[in-house]
């Protein structure tokens, strides 16, 4: 099967060399490892591999493609890229993922299959680098992105032109072009390159920013797509970013992260900047990988207090905030039992690996019905008056003696009674959380009724969700 490459020897002359991130060039001049490229096919990925046979001749090149197999022309892609790598004499590694019975997977799955896919092939021909197609509209996306989730400094620059991710490198050389250029290069060529009709659809929400945000936006630009401004922006915010961790790095240079505590007084007298920093490095010495916005913010708003409390970090650790220290705690999950945690907003994690979290939201009549209506699942999710369900909470295991009246029982009932009714295995009924009131009153047992004290009522103003999952 013959890939039509036109003039692509020429496509340097519309995509130049000088115009890739300044910091990618002197990295791969003092290696000669093998370059792997991520390559679909799409016009990015071809730009990138013909470029890079064009740009670093004296590098060996291995495709590798992945084929997810969630879409009717995902063979015939792969029979393309393989014609595409015999006629250009490149090596090249494919990996399927094994189709399922099941839904069509995440996006978020299908991005971890694909890169497990691609550190195995990396691993086996001892590349450090993997060179991948994004380009400054994947730039523009993310970051908009980010921006409506909550991001640090370190997200607005993201993705990274070089981004060390343990034993190899990601390289996106790409990143100072618009997709529009590369494929008006391609087309100049006379390249033929692939199309994900997933990508003209709206599912996502990056498809959504794609289509419905960015083309209006870049006719509010000077130059149509805002590059130069854009690609200024994130020069000079990654140059903070350096700038500030280096200052941090001294700021804390005596520090001992490997201990375990921490003076209260010494942590509350930081700055919130020094704060997160210093969090996050502690965490990462302990075997962090990734500490969410969601847990910092929590364990701030509980440090510039003087109560004592405790914070669930994971299922086995656990932030001691005592009077004078702050402690980190890992224990087995044995050890923890029984538990009994004094909870006011964040995630909080079981010893049985399952995970509770909660959000707050104004009432509406169309939420009212839903709940009357049966659209949330007991065993998972329940809608509470947050009025009458004011935070502290208390989660604890539940007791012989407990009972609560649940929504449409006129007395109150045991809890082992309710949970003997529904055949719940004994080693799961150990485990279920009591949620349940600052004063005590049970409100929730997941798998349960809520209590009839806390139900919704056309009176009811705000809203408490209780997520409650398992693994």
């Amino acid at each position: 099967m013959t890939w039509e490459l036109g003039n692509w020897k020429e496509l340097g002359k519309f995509l130049p060399k000088t115009r890739i991130p300044r910091e990618i060039q002197p990295v791969l001049s003092a290696s000669r490892s093998p370059l792997c490229i991520a390559c679909s096919g799409g016009s990015d990925s071809m730009a990138l591999l013909l470029l890079a046979r064009c740009w670093w001749p004296k590098h060996p090149l291995i495709l590798l493609h992945y084929n997810h197999r969630v879409r009717a022309i995902s063979e015939e892609e792969e029979r393309k890229i393989r014609g595409l790598a015999a006629q250009l004499q490149l090596p090249l590694e494919v990996g399927h993922r094994e189709p399922t019975k099941d839904a069509i997977p995440s996006e978020e799955i299908l991005r971890t299959d694909r890169y497990a896919f691609f550190e195995k092939m990396l691993r086996l021909h001892q590349s450090g680098f993997l060179l991948l197609g994004h380009h400054q509209d994947d730039r523009l996306e993310t970051v908009l992105m980010r921006l409506v989730r909550g991001v640090s400094l370190e997200g607005l620059i993201a993705p990274r032109a070089l981004q060390a991710v343990g034993f190899y490198t990601k390289v996106r050389p790409l990143l100072l072009f618009v997709k529009k250029e590369i494929q008006s290069a391609l087309q100049a060529c006379g390249v033929a390159y692939l199309e994900d009709a997933t990508n003209a659809a709206d599912g996502c929400t990056r498809n959504r920013i794609r289509h419905q945000i960015l083309p209006p936006l870049g006719n509010l630009l000077a130059d149509g797509h805002g590059n130069g401004g854009f690609s200024r922006s994130c020069q000079i915010l990654s140059e903070q970013r350096d700038y500030l961790r280096e200052h941090l790095k001294k700021r804390f240079a005596d520090w001992d992260f490997s201990q375990t505590t921490f003076e209260r007084s010494r942590l509350r007298s930081l700055p919130t900047v020094e704060f997160r920093y210093f969090f996050q490095t502690w965490l990462l010495h302990q075997g962090w990988e990734e500490i969410h916005f969601q847990t910092m913010d929590q364990v701030l708003a509980a440090l510039r207090t003087k109560r004592s409390t405790t914070i669930m970090l994971d299922a086995p650790h656990r932030l001691i905030l005592k009077e004078r220290t702050v402690q980190l705690l890992q224990n087995s999950l044995e050890e923890m039992r029984p538990f009994r945690f004094c909870w006011q907003d964040g995630t909080l994690f079981f010893p049985n690996r399952a995970v509770l979290f909660q959000k707050r939201q104004p009432y509406s009549a169309e939420l009212y019905d839903s709940v009357c209506h049966g659209s949330f699942l007991y065993t998972k999710t329940v809608v509470l008056d947050a009025e009458k369900f004011v935070a502290p909470y208390v989660v604890r295991l539940w007791e012989p003696g407990d009972r609560y009246r649940p929504i449409g029982s006129p007395v109150a009932v045991k809890v082992k009674k309710l949970l003997g009714s529904r055949k719940i295995p004994l080693a799961k009924k150990r485990q279920l959380p009591v949620i349940a009131s600052r004063d005590g009153d049970i409100a929730w047992i997941p798998g349960l009724p809520p209590a009839e004290a806390f139900r919704l009522t056309p009176f009811t103003k705000f809203c408490v969700f209780l997520f409650y999952q398992t693994d």
